[in-house]
């Protein structure tokens, strides 16, 4: 079911993208990435009439990606083709003779044998563009391209080719994971050719086709020519490779499990492209990310392509004001307007992603724009109320934002189980009841991470020293008292004791009890903020 929703969602997107070329189905798939001031775009150009081989550096800019079809590198075993990479050994030792081999006769097939003829050479019975054909590549370097043997995995080569490009560029070696190259042949970009775009287009599209049946497509329900090749996508939530999840246990049977017509087949990489580029978050622990997924729920509502794309943008900045106050700070007036005018529901799909796998952890379904809003809103009025009642000693605590990156770390969250934490996301997007009891104690056994030095299974940071314990402890109560008031606002905290008689509480003094009442405190909570303050006297005190 989750991988259903998962895969309509995308499809949707994907359809509202497509288009009718091989061109507009090529830019949907374009890899968009920030990059560092100093990134550069490499332009490999081969010059016959001199027979030397030139890189020269462009500045980076995501329009260039879309022109030199920056669509990432052939994913695990397939034969790398790509004449646009950020990997310079791959372009000289695999994909200008892969290329050659793939693409139709042509002037762009023409083109790539007079590279291979003029500019290669044989290393262990294969052919490789020869390094020492570099334009200013020094005599240090040239001899020890000379004493390689063996190419193997090209450790040796790639080691060449950043000491050439750190001093060429002026880079350093962590910049030199920004750097994009393409392939010229004297003044013409071998990328912008038909031939190129058709490959690139077989690739992702009809080489699945390749061996088809008659079924059922699970993204429009036409009974026309399906596929199960699901290799080339990159969110593989569903399983098409190993035989006990077929259905009937046959290999037959993966077209009953997913299976896509070439429309829908289209439509999902197209949208899945646009999803990582555009509407994925990351989030506090390792590999984990969120897709944000709109549902539209009004058909006469779908955007065209262009609203979409800037849509996409206001809705992961929503998302991300989850995560984060401050961003809600900074584009408040914009997503308040939106908030107001959006057709659709968002679908959060947390998901872990592994050596190309993508597993479901959790999706929080049908989540409206407007419970963003209130969640937010209720945010900022319980911080403003705390802040009242800690005016006294502001000085010495600052009150949280409970924003989500913030809620994390109130709760044990382990590093080998942390979904615990999403079921406590779920509850305030969706409204889904808390037990009070819970929550207390996973407050308490965050206490004990400190006190007893448990780090080492949990997301949380050992302070730098034991005074600093002290402290962490006691704003860790106050933000877990806190919590409780704002998931009380929210209307999600379900269990806990009876109001107790403030009137045994005189003993604790004025400022004391009014924090108390005003958090309409029952005797746990009571005895947890209390022991707070103890700890407090006891830090003030050393």
């Amino acid at each position: 079911m989750e991988g259903w929703i998962m895969l309509s969602g995308i499809l949707e997107i994907g359809r509202i993208l497509s288009g009718s070329s091989i061109e507009d189905y090529l830019k949907s798939k374009v890899v968009y990435k920030d990059a560092p001031d100093e990134a550069k775009i490499v332009r490999i150009v081969f010059e016959p009439s001199e027979k030397k081989i030139r890189l020269v550096p462009e500045d980076f800019d995501k329009s260039r990606l879309e022109k030199y079809l920056w669509v990432g590198n052939a994913k695990g075993n397939i034969p790398q083709t790509r004449l646009t990479s950020d990997n310079l050994t791959k372009i000289f030792t695999q994909s200008i003779f892969n290329a050659y081999q793939k693409i139709d006769e042509s002037e762009l097939k023409d083109t790539l044998g007079e590279i291979i003829e003029g500019f290669s050479c044989v290393k262990e019975d294969k052919k490789v563009i020869d390094l020492s054909l570099i334009e200013d590549l020094d005599d240090n370097l040239k001899e020890k391209w000379r004493n390689i043997e063996k190419i193997g995995k090209g450790e040796e080569i790639t080691n060449i080719l950043n000491e050439y490009l750190k001093e060429k560029l002026s880079v350093s070696k962590k910049l030199l994971t920004s750097l994009l190259f393409t392939v010229y042949y004297k003044d013409k970009s071998l990328v912008e050719y038909e031939e190129y775009k058709r490959m690139l287009y077989k690739e992702f599209v009809e080489e699945a086709f390749s061996e088809t049946e008659t079924g059922i497509c699970h993204g429009c329900g036409k009974e026309t020519k399906v596929t199960k090749d699901f290799s080339k996508f990159e969110l593989k939530f569903f399983i098409t490779d190993k035989i006990n999840f077929a259905s009937g246990i046959d290999k037959e049977g993966f077209y009953r499990n997913f299976a896509l017509c070439d429309e829908c087949f289209t439509a999902f990489g197209s949208g899945e492209k646009f999803l990582k580029n555009n509407l994925r978050m990351k989030i506090i622990f390792d590999s984990y990310f969120c897709y944000i997924i709109p549902n539209f729920y009004d058909s006469n509502a779908i955007p065209s392509s262009r609203v979409l794309a800037e849509r996409a943008e206001d809705t992961i900045h929503t998302a991300e004001s989850l995560n984060s106050a401050d961003k809600w700070n900074q584009y408040r007036e914009q997503l308040e307007e939106r908030i107001e005018t959006e057709a659709f529901a968002l679908n959060f799909v947390f998901v872990h992603e592994k050596n190309a796998a993508v597993k479901i952890k959790k999706m929080i379904m049908d989540v409206p724009p407007s419970r963003i809003k209130e969640i937010i809103y209720k945010r900022n009025l319980v911080r403003e109320r705390f802040s009242e009642l800690l005016s006294d000693v502001e000085d010495s605590f600052k009150v949280t934002e409970l924003d989500f990156d913030r809620i994390f770390y109130l709760f044990p969250v382990r590093k080998d189980l942390p979904g615990n934490i999403l079921e406590i996301y779920d509850s305030i997007l969706s409204k889904k009841p808390l037990s009070e009891r819970k929550v207390i104690r996973d407050f308490l056994e965050v206490v004990t991470i400190y006190y007893y030095n448990k780090y080492d299974g949990y997301y949380h940071s050992k302070p730098n020293n034991e005074s600093s314990v002290f402290w962490k402890v006691i704003d860790h109560m106050l933000a877990s008292n806190q919590f409780l008031m704002y998931a009380r606002e929210l209307n999600i905290l379900q269990g806990g004791g009876d109001r107790m008689n403030y009137e045994d509480l005189d003993v604790i003094g004025t400022d004391l009890r009014k924090y108390v009442e005003t958090l309409e405190l029952d005797e746990q909570k009571t005895g947890l903020f209390l022991l707070g303050v103890l700890l407090s006297e006891v830090a003030r005190a050393q």
